[in-house]
C-alpha cells in the first residue's frame, strides 16, 4: 500500500467518526437535559477552531477533512445550543469564542497559512481544557456521553496518523492534544460511574465536587 492510499484510508475512516462523534453526546443532552460535566466553553471553540480549519485546509487545498470539520461545526453549534437550553451559564464560553475569534483572526492575517494552522492546532489545547476542568470539578458530570468521547479518541487518533501521512504537523498536533483529553474525560466518567447512577437514581442535584 503506498503512502497515498493510506492516508486515504486513514483520512475517510477519521472523517466518518468525526460526522459522528457528537451524535451520542446530543442525543444524552436532548434526552436527560442536564448539562453537569459538558463544558459550554468546549462547544463554542469547537464551531470557532472547526471554522478556522475549514478557512485553513481550503487555503491549503487539503481537502480529505473538509467534510468533517463543516459537520463537526454544525455539531457543536448544536451541542451548546443544547447546553444553554438546559441551563448551563454559557457566558464565559461565549466570551472565550469570541477571543478565539480575534487571536486566529490576528494570527491568520500577521503571519500566513502555516502559522494560522499552528495556531489551529494550539487552539485545540484550550478546547480541551474547559472539557477537561468540567468533567474533573463536576462531582458527577451526569451531562457527560462516554460514548463522544471514545469515538473523539480513536477520531483525533486517526487524525494524527492522516497528519504524519501527509506531513501536516498541525493536523499531527490537533491529534495528539485530542487524544490526551479524550483519555483524560474518560478516565474522570469511569472513577464518577457510581455517582453518575446515584445522581440519575435520585433525581437530585449534585454536591460541587
Amino acid at each position: 500500500m503506498t503512502v497515498a492510499t493510506a492516508a486515504l484510508v486513514v483520512g475517510v475512516a477519521a472523517t466518518i467518526l468525526t460526522c459522528i462523534q457528537l451524535v451520542p453526546q446530543i442525543v444524552r443532552l436532548l434526552r436527560m437535559g442536564r448539562p453537569e460535566g459538558v463544558s459550554p466553553g468546549w462547544a463554542v471553540l469547537g464551531v470557532v477552531i472547526n471554522s478556522g480549519w475549514l478557512i485553513f485546509l481550503v487555503a491549503e487545498a487539503v481537502w480529505m477533512p473538509v467534510l468533517a470539520c463543516a459537520v463537526a461545526e454544525v455539531g457543536f453549534a448544536i451541542t451548546f445550543w443544547l447546553l444553554y437550553r438546559s441551563g448551563a451559564d454559557v457566558r464565559a464560553g461565549v466570551a472565550l469564542g469570541a477571543a478565539a475569534v480575534v487571536v486566529l483572526a490576528v494570527v491568520g492575517a500577521g503571519w500566513g497559512w502555516t502559522a494560522l494552522g499552528t495556531a489551529l492546532a494550539l487552539a485545540n489545547n484550550v478546547q480541551f481544557l474547559p472539557s477537561i476542568a468540567a468533567a474533573w470539578r463536576t462531582y458527577a458530570p451526569v451531562g457527560l456521553s462516554a460514548a463522544t468521547w471514545a469515538l473523539l479518541l480513536a477520531e483525533t487518533a486517526g487524525w494524527m496518523t492522516y497528519g504524519v501521512l501527509i506531513e501536516q504537523i498541525p493536523i499531527v498536533l490537533y491529534g495528539l492534544t485530542g487524544m490526551v483529553a479524550s483519555i483524560l474525560i474518560l478516565a474522570r466518567i469511569a472513577l464518577t460511574r457510581g455517582r453518575v447512577r446515584a445522581v440519575r437514581a435520585g433525581g437530585y442535584n449534585a454536591p460541587p465536587a
